[in-house]
């Protein structure tokens, strides 16, 4: 169909107001962020944002700068992490259970929506026994696999949320792992009640991680006295980056410590090749209070070995153990400081050298892997260890 001259102008209007908005945009963005300035680091994501992409020819013509500036604009957008909030309200309020990432529960509790990767767990079950293996008959190896608050507090869920089978893979473990193992499900569900995950975060809180040390060391439901302190009450988690609700109130942090215990705990932090980085006169990190991050408060978050110095109790005398771990090992470690004279804890995504040469060097006469199932069924990196 052949267009009249009053149809093409107004083609080619809308068309020159489009380019002008677009221009616009980009130069009114390009201002905003010169006068407000580009942040580096986002502390609601937990990640490092994107730069003013390089501009040259090549990357013009190759795409490669249209593609990093779309980036660019999306990670240095004026209020994004304001903007970011109201985007969650409004898919809560229009009856949504999840944004893709969240699952929205009941009490303000925030579920991440995760998956299993059941060959994947077969296979870490398989690496662990063969690890256990290298290690030898003289060091006593363990497991504990967490399952998550997704599996523990179902009831907290909105109806009809697909969530993976956890019982189904814990089962598998329990069934396949060739190590002492500690089941944490029945413990667990027996305090569901009380706050043992936080709402905000994905982890268990340190009230969680106690219960599992009892279950674990002492075998039985009886609980040492602890005395209890509140280090924060302003904690929103990684589940909170996800989907950050106006209306989900902040968890609390909580750090207990057995009242007659009188050793000071040093800690030190070493890199993968053996340099120490930091060291500390317990085993908290009071700077990660003042950030987003707080639950690294516990062992200064994820490094590749972290050293303990524990009791010096006859009781403790010669107990020097080993914890191969995820983060919800970051809570529970400081439990274990009047029951051993010292703890390593490694973390494999960091650390690739030979732990069996580790454990010698340092007299290890325990070992225990401790993963939440969810990352037991997705780790990429024990199979290193098993080689």
């Amino acid at each position: 169909m052949t267009r009249t001259k009053s149809q093409r102008g107004r083609i080619q209007l809308n068309n020159v107001l489009t380019a002008l908005i677009f221009v616009g945009f980009i130069f009114g963005f390009l201002i905003a962020s010169f006068v407000i300035g580009d942040r580096e680091f986002s502390d609601m994501e937990n990640r490092n944002l994107a730069s003013f992409p390089k501009v040259s020819g090549e990357a013009i013509l190759s795409g490669q700068f249209t593609e990093g500036f779309e980036t660019y604009v999306q990670d240095q957008f004026p209020a994004r992490d304001s903007l970011m909030s109201l985007q969650t309200d409004l898919q809560k309020a229009a009856g949504k259970k999840d944004n893709g990432m969240v699952y929205f529960g009941k009490d303000g509790y925030l579920f991440s929506i995760e998956t299993i990767n059941e060959e994947q767990l077969a296979k870490n079950v398989d690496y662990i026994n063969t690890i256990a293996e290298k290690l030898g008959p003289g060091v006593l190896c363990q497991l504990m696999v967490v399952p998550t608050a997704t599996e523990i507090l179902k009831d907290k869920l909105p109806s009809y949320a697909v969530t993976p089978d956890e019982n189904k893979a814990l089962d598998y473990v329990r069934d396949h792992t060739k190590l002492a193992y500690t089941d944490l499900r029945k413990t667990l569900e027996q305090f569901a009640s009380q706050d043992i995950f936080y709402r905000t975060d994905h982890h268990w809180t340190t009230l969680g991680a106690m219960y599992a040390y009892d279950a674990w060391k002492w075998e039985s439901k009886r609980t040492r006295d602890y005395a209890v302190t509140l280090v924060s009450d302003q904690f929103y988690g990684t589940n909170y980056s996800k989907a950050s609700l106006s209306s989900i109130q902040p968890d609390c942090i909580y750090r207990y410590d057995v009242p007659v215990d009188t050793d000071v705990h040093t800690m030190e932090i070493y890199e993968a090749d053996g340099h120490k980085s930091k060291q500390f006169d317990s085993v908290y990190d009071e700077s990660y209070l003042q950030v987003k991050d707080k639950y690294s408060y516990f062992l200064s978050g994820n490094n590749p070995v972290t050293k303990i110095r524990g009791s010096s109790s006859p009781e403790a005398a010669g107990k020097k153990i080993m914890v191969v771990k995820d983060s919800f090992a970051h809570c529970f470690i400081p439990f274990m400081v009047t029951d051993y004279e010292e703890i390593i804890a490694v973390d494999l995504r960091y650390y690739r050298a030979d732990l069996s040469a580790l454990a010698q060097e340092n007299g290890i006469t325990e070992v225990l892997f401790l993963y939440n199932v969810l990352n037991l069924a997705q780790d990429k990196n024990l199979i290193f260890a098993a080689k």
